[in-house]
């Protein structure tokens, strides 16, 4: 291995170097921040005593925070794959609170299924905040419905959640929506899952005669009627 691989230290040393070449170009009150994934810290990546050791790496570099994703993809190390949204945020949860300890001066935030209020308020009792990714796809105004009790949940997409590919298009075609003056799809609802994997169809149909690349971005949704109803 080069100095690049093998050990921890090599390991992190592309982003401690990068850190480094950030911090000399920009003021102090430039925030520096960096995202690690949890899933590379299972079988076959990094351990949690590794993310324990790079944390504290990286907050010594001065890194102003770092957020610990946890995400849904349980195909590339997780064992939890069905268990219950409850179950999901305990470990997530669990995962953050064990690095904690290596931590003094950065911020913490959790990302990744987190669903419900009650999770969500136990994890800022153990990190300095949370993310939220994919439920703010399907609910744009979901924080407002948290913080005035107007909800307890995100809404229960039909797409599973372990289907990750799926729900990253189905994001992505939320956010296109939106773009475009609409409202997103309520996806809890079947019509509109059925509405959704129709145009999404379609769509990959396009993009395959598109020889030209001119296609791009997420899928665009059709009024798919009659189509649509014969599907439910």
């Amino acid at each position: 291995a080069d100095e690049y691989g093998g050990s921890l230290t090599n390991r992190a040393r592309l982003t401690l170097d990068i850190a480094e070449a950030i911090r000399a170009r920009v003021p102090k009150s430039f925030i520096l921040a960096i995202k690690l994934n949890s899933v590379e810290f299972q079988h076959g990546g990094f351990s949690t005593d590794d993310c324990k050791q790079l944390c504290s790496a990286l907050e010594k570099q001065g890194f102003d925070f770092i957020e610990l994703s946890g995400g849904t993809y349980e195909s590339l190390g997780f064992s939890h794959k069905r268990e219950s949204t409850k179950k999901r945020e305990a470990f997530f949860l669990n995962f953050a609170e064990t690095i904690l300890p290596a931590l003094s001066k950065s911020k913490t935030y959790l990302t990744g299924g987190l669903r419900t209020i009650t999770g969500m308020l136990e994890a800022v009792g153990a990190v300095d905040g949370i993310g939220l990714g994919r439920p703010i796809c399907d609910e744009f105004d979901l924080p407002n419905k948290l913080l005035n009790l107007e909800a307890g949940s995100a809404i229960k997409s039909l797409i599973d959640e372990d289907d990750f590919a799926l729900s990253a298009i189905a994001a992505g075609t939320q956010i296109r929506l939106v773009s475009q003056g609409k409202d997103p799809l309520d996806l809890s609802q079947p019509e509109n899952l059925t509405k959704f994997k129709i145009s999404m169809q379609k769509w990959i149909q396009n993009r395959s005669l598109d020889k030209e690349n001119h296609m791009y971005g997420y899928v665009d949704i059709m009024d798919t009627g009659s189509e649509a109803r014969s599907m439910l």
